[in-house]
Protein backbone atom coordinates (compact mmCIF):
# COMPACT_ATOMS: atom_id res chain seq x y z
CA UNK A 1 0.00 0.00 0.00
CA UNK A 2 2.81 2.43 0.85
CA UNK A 3 4.57 1.69 -2.41
CA UNK A 4 1.36 2.28 -4.36
CA UNK A 5 0.85 5.64 -2.62
CA UNK A 6 4.42 6.68 -3.40
CA UNK A 7 3.93 5.81 -7.09
CA UNK A 8 0.64 7.73 -7.13
CA UNK A 9 2.27 10.76 -5.48
CA UNK A 10 5.02 10.71 -8.12
CA UNK A 11 2.43 10.50 -10.91
CA UNK A 12 0.46 13.37 -9.35
CA UNK A 13 3.64 15.46 -9.12
CA UNK A 14 4.50 14.74 -12.77
CA UNK A 15 0.96 15.72 -13.84
CA UNK A 16 1.21 19.02 -11.96
CA UNK A 17 4.59 19.76 -13.57
CA UNK A 18 3.15 18.92 -17.00
CA UNK A 19 0.13 21.16 -16.38
CA UNK A 20 2.31 24.07 -15.25
CA UNK A 21 4.58 23.72 -18.29
CA UNK A 22 1.53 23.73 -20.60
CA UNK A 23 0.25 26.91 -18.97
CA UNK A 24 3.65 28.59 -19.35
CA UNK A 25 4.02 27.44 -22.96
CA UNK A 26 0.67 28.96 -23.91
CA UNK A 27 1.71 32.40 -22.64
CA UNK A 28 3.03 34.84 -25.26
CA UNK A 29 5.24 36.32 -22.51
CA UNK A 30 8.86 35.19 -22.31
CA UNK A 31 9.36 33.26 -19.08
CA UNK A 32 12.48 31.49 -17.87
CA UNK A 33 14.03 30.61 -14.55
CA UNK A 34 17.57 30.30 -13.29
CA UNK A 35 19.27 28.76 -10.29
CA UNK A 36 21.30 30.81 -7.81
CA UNK A 37 24.44 30.43 -9.91
CA UNK A 38 22.68 32.00 -12.92
CA UNK A 39 22.19 28.84 -15.00
CA UNK A 40 18.92 28.55 -16.90
CA UNK A 41 16.96 25.60 -15.54
CA UNK A 42 13.70 26.02 -17.45
CA UNK A 43 11.73 28.17 -19.88
CA UNK A 44 8.55 28.45 -21.88
CA UNK A 45 7.92 28.21 -25.63
CA UNK A 46 8.00 32.02 -26.11
CA UNK A 47 11.51 32.05 -24.65
CA UNK A 48 12.60 29.30 -27.01
CA UNK A 49 11.22 31.26 -29.96
CA UNK A 50 12.83 34.56 -28.94
CA UNK A 51 16.22 32.95 -28.28
CA UNK A 52 16.06 30.73 -31.37
CA UNK A 53 17.02 27.69 -29.28
CA UNK A 54 15.23 24.69 -27.85
CA UNK A 55 14.65 24.32 -24.14
CA UNK A 56 17.25 21.55 -24.17
CA UNK A 57 19.81 23.95 -25.70
CA UNK A 58 18.96 26.77 -23.25
CA UNK A 59 19.11 24.73 -20.06
CA UNK A 60 22.50 25.07 -18.40
CA UNK A 61 23.42 28.29 -20.21
CA UNK A 62 24.29 31.49 -18.37
CA UNK A 63 23.58 35.00 -19.62
CA UNK A 64 27.07 35.48 -21.08
CA UNK A 65 26.49 32.39 -23.25
CA UNK A 66 23.55 34.21 -24.87
CA UNK A 67 24.58 37.86 -24.88
CA UNK A 68 27.98 39.51 -25.30
CA UNK A 69 27.25 43.21 -25.03
CA UNK A 70 26.96 45.62 -22.12
CA UNK A 71 23.36 44.47 -21.46
CA UNK A 72 24.82 41.45 -19.66
CA UNK A 73 25.70 43.75 -16.76
CA UNK A 74 22.09 44.98 -16.58
CA UNK A 75 20.68 41.44 -16.62
CA UNK A 76 23.12 40.25 -13.93
CA UNK A 77 22.49 43.32 -11.73
CA UNK A 78 18.71 42.76 -11.96
CA UNK A 79 19.15 39.15 -10.82
CA UNK A 80 21.26 40.26 -7.84
CA UNK A 81 18.72 42.88 -6.82
CA UNK A 82 15.84 40.38 -7.06
CA UNK A 83 17.79 37.81 -5.06
CA UNK A 84 18.41 40.42 -2.36
CA UNK A 85 15.08 42.31 -2.37
CA UNK A 86 12.65 39.71 -3.70
CA UNK A 87 11.82 41.44 -6.98
CA UNK A 88 12.98 43.97 -9.52
CA UNK A 89 11.43 45.51 -12.63
CA UNK A 90 13.03 47.40 -15.50
CA UNK A 91 12.53 48.36 -19.15
CA UNK A 92 15.18 47.48 -21.70
CA UNK A 93 15.96 47.31 -25.40
CA UNK A 94 18.26 44.46 -26.42
CA UNK A 95 19.26 42.30 -29.35
CA UNK A 96 18.21 38.67 -28.89
CA UNK A 97 20.48 35.83 -30.09
CA UNK A 98 18.14 35.53 -33.10
CA UNK A 99 19.19 39.07 -34.09
CA UNK A 100 15.81 40.57 -33.24
CA UNK A 101 15.77 43.89 -31.41
CA UNK A 102 13.41 43.65 -28.46
CA UNK A 103 11.77 46.37 -26.38
CA UNK A 104 10.60 44.83 -23.13
CA UNK A 105 9.51 45.34 -19.58
CA UNK A 106 11.22 42.71 -17.45
CA UNK A 107 10.14 41.47 -14.03
CA UNK A 108 12.61 39.42 -12.03
CA UNK A 109 11.44 37.57 -8.92
CA UNK A 110 13.35 35.58 -6.36
CA UNK A 111 12.18 31.97 -6.35
CA UNK A 112 12.03 29.90 -3.19
CA UNK A 113 11.35 26.26 -2.42
CA UNK A 114 8.75 24.90 0.02
CA UNK A 115 11.26 25.23 2.87
CA UNK A 116 11.64 28.95 2.10
CA UNK A 117 15.19 28.67 0.75
CA UNK A 118 16.16 30.84 -2.22
CA UNK A 119 16.52 28.70 -5.33
CA UNK A 120 17.15 31.35 -7.99
CA UNK A 121 15.15 33.84 -10.04
CA UNK A 122 12.18 33.80 -12.39
CA UNK A 123 12.28 36.21 -15.32
CA UNK A 124 9.05 37.35 -16.97
CA UNK A 125 9.44 39.67 -20.00
CA UNK A 126 6.72 41.34 -22.02
CA UNK A 127 6.06 44.26 -24.31
CA UNK A 128 4.17 47.35 -23.28
CA UNK A 129 1.99 47.03 -26.40
CA UNK A 130 -1.69 46.17 -25.88
CA UNK A 131 -1.11 42.57 -26.99
CA UNK A 132 1.66 42.11 -24.44
CA UNK A 133 3.76 40.24 -26.98
CA UNK A 134 7.38 41.27 -27.30
CA UNK A 135 7.82 43.51 -30.31
CA UNK A 136 10.71 42.15 -32.34
CA UNK A 137 12.22 43.99 -35.29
Amino acid sequence: ETERRIRQAELDKDEIINLMQQMLDHSPKVIFWKDTSGKIIGCNAACEQLMGMSKKELIGKIITDLFSDYKVDIFEAADKIALRDGEYQYDISFRAPTGKTVEARVNVWRSINLAGDTTGVIIFAYSLTPSGELSCQ
